[in-house]
């Protein structure tokens, strides 16, 4: 018999769709309607997150990297398709 491991952090990139969502995020902060109270909430989830997928979730490197894009280019204000 054979024993079946599975891994919960099998290798996934998530590379585009962190991007975007990141980006998102950073995009929705500027907003003048969004609420500072959630802004102020949602800055340490959104640097949990890119804490946990940069050290747990692989491939690590490149999640990572996908995630600072977004956080830049939301800072930035570039909005619409991602690139590539």
């Amino acid at each position: 018999m054979t024993d079946t491991y599975i891994d919960l952090f099998e290798t996934q990139t998530y590379g585009k769709l962190a991007c975007i969502e990141m980006r998102n995020r950073v995009l929705l902060y500027r907003r003048a309607h969004v609420p500072r109270t959630w802004v102020a909430q949602d800055v340490p989830r959104l640097l949990l997150k890119l804490a946990g997928m940069g050290l747990f979730v692989r491939p690590r490197l490149a999640n990572l990297r996908a995630m600072l894009r977004g956080i830049a280019h939301g800072i930035a204000g570039r909005d619409g398709p991602m690139p590539g």
